[in-house]
């Protein structure tokens, strides 16, 4: 016996297993959808403290914008089904978008991987970037107070930098491959958190209602 949650009716009902292991994968996916949601927002927490120093650390910048992104990139694994999975872990997969709530009209930044890509495959960007004379540098961030012939350097739109946070802005800029060649791409950070808040509620409903019975049912049995 496991316990789902029903969107519709909001609330918990207790089930039989329409796979083997259903009930541990249905726990396992509840925890680290959780998990990687705190991770992103304590990361996005982080970057907005870094806009109210004078010189911010372009290195704990650019180490929770990755944290972040790879943080987003594994929640949407939880939501997207691929090639080779197991018929049991597609199952899990669209309860997951079931339960959760979850499609590109709801969650649109979180629903596309771009960002999380660019960051796992840099190596492959840079010299993407490189072999199309673009390469103008690595990881860049624009922040308030500083100096005003670097930041008109850093925005110049006829040397547009590869990999860049604004932190007046709260943005995040990557310049990426794509079939048509090297395409600016801008996500606002406050809509991806806005997201990231909306899912947490749904997270934090599932995870309270099925590690209270999962843990029970564990010292039951």
């Amino acid at each position: 016996m496991g316990m789902k949650y029903d969107p519709g009716t909001d609330a918990f009902y207790m089930c039989v297993d329409d796979y083997p292991k259903e009930s541990e994968y249905h726990f396992e996916n509840a925890y680290y959808i959780r998990y990687n949601i705190d991770k992103a927002l304590y990361a996005l927490n982080m970057i907005s403290s870094y806009s109210h120093e004078s010189e911010p650390s372009c290195f704990l910048c650019h180490t929770n914008v990755d944290l972040l992104f790879e943080a987003c990139g594994l929640i949407h694994n939880r939501f997207c089904e691929k090639e080779r999975m197991s018929e049991a872990h597609r199952q899990q997969i669209r309860n997951n978008v079931f339960e959760y709530g979850f499609d590109k009209d709801s969650y649109p930044l979180l629903s596309e991987k771009d960002y999380r890509n660019f960051i796992e495959h840099i190596d492959e960007r840079g010299r993407f970037l490189i072999r199309e004379d673009v390469f103008h540098g690595t990881f860049n961030v624009v922040y308030a107070g500083m100096d005003e012939d670097l930041r008109q350097g850093l925005t110049n739109p006829d040397k547009q930098q590869n990999n860049t946070l604004n932190l007046e802005e709260m943005t995040y800029t990557i310049l990426d491959e794509t079939q048509s060649g090297a395409q600016i791409k801008t996500i606002r950070l406050e809509d991806l958190k806005s997201e990231l808040d909306s899912l947490k509620e749904r997270a934090d409903l599932i995870w309270d209602g099925l590690s209270k019975y999962f843990c029970l049912s564990k010292r039951v049995m």
